[in-house]
């Protein structure tokens, strides 16, 4: 039956096509290639909604079958319809045809931090496979693409912070929402030892500051607070 269908469909006899493979699936309700010669048929007849019915029926029955994807995808980038084709790739198993349509897929962003308590300052950085923008908020907020862009690590110190991101890629999809939680409490350092006590002198002194590593100091003479 299904040779016969494909002669039909070389002559472009579309309607006798269609009646040879549903005869196939009538003897085998499972054929993927009977199913695709179905699809194939009705894009030729513009009956691309009765095509996209049974391509999604074949590939959730046959989750490698290259083709199908191939046709489908097209269909419905044809009709702009970015977010069933980020769907369809999530569910997908087989790597050889997420890694030809990644482009479509829209990956939750990757966090360098785990969600936890810190005693140190923390520069969270945000990745996410493929090309595209992460968004995020720290505020417990939903990130949109009108949130914060991520460009550069992410500074947080002494405080509570709720990270949400989310990865838009070049087709305007969007990701799930990823969201972790972090506590920081930073001990602050010690207090500067000053060379010379407080006290009155009747001849001048050097006053000096022990700086350690990585520290600086600040200083005022005026009796105001020092930043």
């Amino acid at each position: 039956q299904i040779a016969k269908a494909t002669e039909s469909f070389v002559e472009k006899d579309y309607e006798e096509s269609i009646q040879y493979t549903e005869r196939a699936i009538e003897i085998a309700s499972n054929s993927s290639d009977a199913k695709m010669m179905l699809a194939n048929c009705y894009i030729k007849l513009n009956r691309e909604t009765d095509a996209i019915f049974i391509l999604e029926e074949l590939i959730a029955n046959d989750n490698a079958y290259q083709s199908a994807y191939k046709t489908l995808i097209a269909l419905y980038e044809k009709q702009e319809e970015y977010e069933k084709i980020n769907d369809l790739l999530r569910k997908c198993k087989e790597n050889s045809i997420l890694e030809k349509y990644q482009s479509y897929i829209a990956f939750e962003p990757e966090f360098s931090q785990d969600s936890g308590s810190y005693d140190e300052l923390i520069s969270l950085k945000l990745m996410a496979a493929g090309t595209g923008n992460i968004y995020y908020s720290v505020n417990g907020d939903d990130p949109t693409a009108d949130s914060q862009k991520y460009t550069a690590p992410i500074r947080m110190e002494t405080g509570e912070y709720t990270v949400k991101a989310v990865f838009i890629n070049g087709f305007n999809i969007s990701s799930d929402v990823v969201e972790k939680k972090y506590k920081v409490e930073i001990e602050g350092p010690d207090e500067p030892q000053i060379s010379v006590d407080s006290g009155a002198y009747i001849v001048p002194s050097v006053i000096s500051v022990e700086i350690p590593d990585d520290y600086s100091v600040y200083y005022t003479t005026d009796h105001t607070e020092p930043t």
